[in-house]
């Protein structure tokens, strides 16, 4: 097969699969420029006679989602940060750093990674209970800044820096949180974008926690006020357009990120898989 036929048969498969993949996404944003008859009706189309671009208004109207997704950027912006921090700082350690117990240690990261999420829940709970940061945004970003998933894809990014190049900056006098700041972080940029996208997409799409820890308005978080939006009882009940343009509102932040770091993030997934 031509070389250019094998090219264009490559490109018309992952654009069909990636038109496939799009599909929920287009059909939640059209369905939030209907009416609610258009949107229960019986006959699926993609065609909108006359769009209700009102039903993002009214959202806004109805709804304090500005407050919401405030709550959620913060926590999600605050506990990616924290979480590229400590995971850089502790890949760091176990890398370049020799103690006793440092395997011990990473086989411990490695193992927490297969711990269903949900066994430590009761014993965080009742741990933040004792700490009175229930209800608070300590409660929810602390907890969820620490994880050995973290730890271990900095650690693949770190473990690729050439072992001389610490030391002759050991030589020259440079202490680890220097060579930490000015060597290993500049390198290992592209991994900690990587981590950071990561956590900030799951951290703004957690529900489970953040409904374990909060109760108020004011720390209240997106996708548990999204969910609020489908109850019967709710503010829309089943008004399906209402809820999709909040839906198509939630999910803007996310894909601006990932618009403006997707090289990084690209980046950093290749700087994973390379051997030493």
């Amino acid at each position: 097969m031509p070389i250019k036929l094998m090219k264009l048969t490559k490109y018309t498969v992952l654009t069909v699969i990636s038109l496939l993949m799009s599909l929920p996404l287009l059909w939640m944003v059209v369905t939030s420029l209907k009416s609610q008859d258009e949107a229960t009706s019986d006959r699926m189309s993609f065609w909108i006679s006359d769009p209700q671009w009102s039903n993002y208004i009214e959202v806004f109207k109805q709804h304090d989602l500005f407050q919401y997704m405030s709550n959620t950027l913060f926590f999600a912006m605050t506990t990616s940060v924290l979480s590229v921090i400590l995971a850089t700082f502790a890949a760091y350690a176990l890398t370049f750093i020799t103690f006793k117990g440092r395997r011990c240690i990473l086989i411990i990261c490695i193992f927490t990674m297969f711990l269903p999420a949900h066994m430590t829940v009761i014993p965080s709970y009742l741990t933040l209970n004792t700490l009175g940061w229930l209800d608070s945004y300590k409660g929810l970003i602390i907890p969820s800044s620490v994880a050995g998933f973290n730890i271990f894809l900095m650690y693949q990014g770190v473990r690729q820096i050439p072992k001389s190049i610490i030391e002759s900056a050991k030589v020259d006098g440079a202490s680890h949180l220097r060579i930490l700041l000015q060597i290993v972080a500049p390198l290992t940029l592209p991994s900690m974008a990587s981590l950071g996208i990561i956590i900030f997409t799951y951290q703004y799409n957690n529900y489970f926690w953040p409904l374990v820890v909060t109760t108020s308005e004011e720390v209240k978080t997106i996708s548990i006020a999204l969910t609020e939006l489908i109850q019967v009882d709710g503010a829309y009940g089943i008004q399906w357009p209402m809820i999709m343009a909040a839906n198509t509102i939630s999910v803007l932040p996310v894909m601006f990120l990932f618009l403006i770091l997707q090289k990084l993030y690209i980046k950093g997934v290749m700087y994973q898989g390379m051997k030493d």
